[in-house]
């Protein structure tokens, strides 16, 4: 079966993404966890001269971007995960986090899970992906039991794109204040909204 067909298949049972989420590409990370921080993930990904010539550039290479901001954002998540995740008491930054995935619920998790799905899918390492759609002739498709066993199996790579959501979530809003209390606002500045 193609490959499209097995991503369609996925995508039925899941659910399909929705608008209710942001790109990630989107976020800025230093409204979160501050300039030093990501510059420290930015080293530790080696991407860190890279990522600064890309943002001196004036054109602008989407997909160099997209890679250099993910493996930055991976780094932190990692730092993340080890550090504050794992203090006791908990962070400011870590009980934030977890208050965003409770109130994101059944809809952020699905859309973690898609998105760990498509990761996996679309990467060359499909080790520990038994979702396979064998074809059409017997009509096997991944079930909701082997989506939820994947995201159990990647409670990691799900995580991961919750963090990624929360980012986003919280970058935008840090950006929509300061729109609106900054200067230039008395003058009439527009707010940021997601589209729904």
């Amino acid at each position: 079966m193609l490959y499209f067909q097995r991503i369609r298949a996925i995508i039925v049972l899941i659910r399909h993404p929705s608008r209710l989420f942001y790109n990630p590409l989107h976020a800025d990370a230093r409204k979160l966890f501050g300039e030093q921080r990501v510059k420290k993930a930015a080293a530790a990904a080696g991407v860190e001269t890279l990522a600064q010539n890309l943002e001196q550039s004036s054109l602008i290479d989407w997909p160099q971007s997209t890679r250099v901001k993910l493996s930055i954002i991976r780094r932190l998540f990692e730092d993340f995960s080890a550090t504050d995740l794992r203090m006791a008491p908990a962070t400011a930054l870590a009980m934030d986090f977890a208050s965003f995935r409770a109130a994101g619920g059944k809809l952020l998790e699905d859309q973690a899970r898609f998105e760990a799905l498509h990761a996996q899918m679309l990467s060359a390492d499909r080790s520990g992906l038994e979702l396979v759609v064998i074809g059409p002739d017997n009509g096997a498709i991944p079930t909701r039991a082997d989506v939820k066993s994947f995201a159990e199996r990647k409670k990691d790579e799900v995580a991961f794109y919750c963090f990624l959501q929360w980012i986003a979530d919280r970058s935008i809003a840090a950006a929509q204040r300061e729109a609106e209390t900054g200067p230039g606002c008395a003058s009439g500045c527009l707010p940021i909204s997601r589209s729904e």
